[in-house]
C-alpha cells in the first residue's frame, strides 16, 4: 500500500495555485482533521481512518514533498499495527493503543499546521 500512496502522488507535478484550489485543499485537510477527531473519539473504526486519509492524501496539492512523507511516515503507524492484527488476528487497535494514539497526535498536528499556513 506505501508504494501505492507514493506512485500515485507523482502527478500532482503542477497546480494552479486560486482561491478556488485553496479552498479545496482546506476542505480535504477538514476531513482529514474531522476522520482523525473521530477515530481519537472512538466514532471511527481504524480501517476507515487508514483508507480515508489515503484517499484524502491523494487529493492534496499544495503540500510539498516533505510534509507528505511525513504524514505518509504517520499514517504508516496507523496502517502497520492494523495489518499486523488482521494478519495475527488479534485485537484490532485503537487511539488508545501507544503507537497508534502517537500517530494520531502526529497526524492532528500535521494537519492543522497545514490548515494554519492556508490561513495566512
Amino acid at each position: 500500500m506505501w508504494v501505492q500512496i507514493a506512485a500515485s502522488l507523482r502527478h500532482h507535478a503542477t497546480v494552479t495555485v486560486n482561491d478556488e484550489t485553496i479552498e479545496r485543499e482546506r476542505r480535504q485537510l477538514q476531513l482529514m482533521l474531522d476522520r482523525l477527531q473521530r477515530f481519537q473519539a472512538g466514532d471511527l473504526y481504524i480501517s476507515h481512518v487508514i483508507t480515508d486519509l489515503e484517499a484524502l492524501l491523494y487529493e492534496l496539492e499544495l503540500v510539498d514533498e516533505s510534509w507528505r512523507g511525513e504524514f505518509i511516515e504517520a499514517w504508516s503507524d496507523l496502517e502497520i499495527p492494523y495489518a499486523v492484527a488482521l494478519d495475527r488476528q488479534t485485537e484490532i487497535p485503537t487511539a488508545r493503543d501507544a503507537t497508534v494514539g502517537a500517530a494520531v497526535g502526529r497526524l492532528l498536528d500535521l494537519v492543522r499546521g497545514r490548515l494554519d499556513e492556508l490561513k495566512a
